[in-house]
């Protein structure tokens, strides 16, 4: 899959779970994605919650540059149906934002 154009809603979370902000997601592909979030100090790892596709993705910042900040995927971690316990925290934050 290519990058592509986006506007998703978003999540992101620190490792421990400590930490949520909110985001949107503006390119997507397999590999990364580009996001915008204002005035936020991100963590070089977090997880970021699509909400619209029930994922989940570990991420680590490639790059920040004016307001943007590059994402590459370490793992993509789905969050509808059954889940790992060791990600329940963010099934959780996901339902609690999901549209209804």
């Amino acid at each position: 899959m290519g990058r592509k154009r986006a506007l998703l809603s978003a999540v992101g979370v620190s490792a421990d779970g400590a930490m949520t902000f909110d985001c949107t997601i503006r390119d997507l592909s397999a590999g990364g994605g580009k996001i915008r979030s204002k005035g936020v100090q991100l963590p070089d790892r977090f997880y970021l919650i699509n909400i619209r596709d029930q994922v989940a993705y570990d991420a680590t910042v490639a790059w920040k540059r004016n307001g943007e900040v590059g994402l590459k995927w370490n793992n993509v971690i789905p969050l509808a149906g059954t889940l790992d316990v060791r990600f329940a925290h963010l099934r959780k934050i996901w339902s609690e934002r999901a549209p209804r």
